[in-house]
């Protein structure tokens, strides 16, 4: 049984800026709320029993402290499902006089994980997940859809290590997608698994490095944050989707996600 499932998301950011003098309103900066100050923020710290206040405990030898964590697992049985698939941001680029590829801004993908899962039983089970680009545009930037040449852009995936929670071995491609206009061409297969290796949960993480996904882009656009969908298709066998771009085959479990870059 396939469960049906069709997500929307951003995929692609990439931002060119021209000319100098940036103020720093233009940086952003994350901080996260752990305490430095050495001392342990948490009510449920014990003397023999009894609540104490950890600044008043220190070398002790009978004090300690306590936490609780929480251990998950969900089992289902008979669905294949698309459960994840990435974003990715290209980050700001200052020069874009010329053709280039732009790596992943930081670590890598935001939401950066693609993830299948299948339960189904079965002998011969297998699956297939394919993947396409559509069309850059940048309305800030003039770029529309009439003006803008969705084969100058190339979104190149480049992670192979994917991981199977049932240790099955599935066949993870290399793929350089070239954008076009609908969607619909130009897929390639990023994963797929053989027949009777099709079960588990399998991951392929784009979040860890930024060389793992990669995009090729024009030189000399405007000023801009340009946009583009990326379509994802997951079908139940190994016939590859014939049009990625448009989910009207309910058979398929389909997700989109979007990229996103900003233009000179």
């Amino acid at each position: 049984m396939l469960k049906k499932r069709k997500i929307v998301s951003c995929g692609v950011l990439f931002s060119t800026l021209l000319g100098l003098g940036l103020s720093t309103s233009n940086v952003m900066a994350h901080a996260d709320s752990h305490s430095t100050n050495g001392s342990v923020p948490d009510t449920s710290v014990y003397n023999n029993g009894s609540p104490i206040d950890p600044s008043n405990s220190k070398n002790s030898s009978t004090d300690y402290a306590k936490k609780t964590s929480k251990a998950t697992v969900k089992v289902v049985n008979g669905y294949l499902v698309l459960e994840a698939v990435p974003d990715f941001d290209f980050g700001i680029q200052t020069d874009n006089s010329s053709a280039m590829r732009a790596n992943l801004f930081g670590n890598g993908a935001s939401n950066g994980q693609i993830a299948v899962s299948d339960s189904r039983n079965g002998n011969n089970n297998n699956w297939t997940l394919n993947a396409s680009l559509g069309k850059f545009t940048s309305p800030d930037a003039g770029y529309t859809d009439n003006k803008a040449n969705a084969s100058d852009w190339t979104l190149n995936l480049n992670n192979t290590n994917s991981k199977n929670n049932q240790n099955n071995i599935i066949q993870t491609n290399p793929v350089s997608l070239k954008g076009s206009d609908d969607g619909n061409s130009n897929a390639k297969t990023v994963m797929q698994s053989s027949p009777g290796k099709n079960k588990g949960e399998t991951t392929l993480d784009y979040a860890s490095n930024s060389s793992q996904a990669t995009l090729d882009m024009p030189g000399n656009l405007k000023v801009g944050t340009y946009n583009a969908p990326v379509y994802w298709s997951l079908g139940a066998g190994s016939t590859p989707d014939p049009t990625p771009g448009t989910p009207t085959d309910t058979s398929k479990a389909q997700q989109t996600s979007g990229q996103q870059t900003p233009g000179q």
